[in-house]
């Protein structure tokens, strides 16, 4: 399936990462919403067969191709805005990024 070779591309290209949570769904607009959650474990080695196989899916289905890493997290992003002292609107998204309104979400507590 399409959410197991995102683990594996992802396994194979960042050797680092041990565990993963992979979770997918379908576009916002899509009647029947469906989301699927993977929790995946890092295999100890991985065989030459695994890492044609990995490069192979990255290639072919762009699997991590435009991603770039940051150090950057979204809480990060939330407070780079508040440090400018810029007004945001109760009804605009979350500067942190999860896409629900600002009152009901880091404005909750304002």
């Amino acid at each position: 399936s399409y959410i197991n070779a995102y683990a594996e591309v992802a396994f194979n290209k960042y050797r680092h990462i041990k565990k993963l949570i992979t979770i997918a769904t379908e576009p916002q607009n899509t009647e029947g919403r469906s989301e699927d959650l993977i929790y995946s474990i890092s295999p100890e080695k991985f065989t030459k067969e695994q890492n044609e196989k990995a490069k192979r899916l990255s290639r072919e289905y762009k699997i991590l191709s435009d991603f770039l890493p940051t150090k950057t997290t979204k809480s990060d992003n939330f407070k780079s805005v508040i440090s400018k002292g810029e007004k945001i609107g109760r009804n605009t998204p979350c500067p942190c990024g999860s896409g629900v309104k600002f009152k009901k979400c880091h404005g909750a507590n304002n």
